[in-house]
């Protein structure tokens, strides 16, 4: 692969990134991703259509294990959300 193709496939896999980091960002649907790695489920991605749902910022969820919810003021919500998935 020469020079020029290389950039040209590097913009290529930017504009792919930017697309659908777009769709996720902007979306209505619940996008999110859990760190299967843990036992807690941690969730460390995410779209504001969680916030909303839950009624609570982002930061608040991020790199939070599943059972906080269950503990917290937000239980109702949480289960919901769970039943859901």
């Amino acid at each position: 692969m020469n020079v020029h193709e290389e950039h040209e496939a590097i913009q290529t896999l930017l504009q792919s990134e930017d697309k659908y980091r777009t769709l996720v960002e902007e979306s209505t649907e619940i996008f999110f991703s859990i760190d299967w790695n843990r036992l807690e489920f941690s969730l460390h991605l995410s779209n504001v259509s969680l916030s909303i749902f839950l009624d609570i910022n982002l930061e608040e969820v991020l790199g939070h294990s599943n059972l906080e919810f269950l503990l917290s003021q937000n239980t109702e919500d949480f289960l919901s959300f769970q039943t859901i998935v």
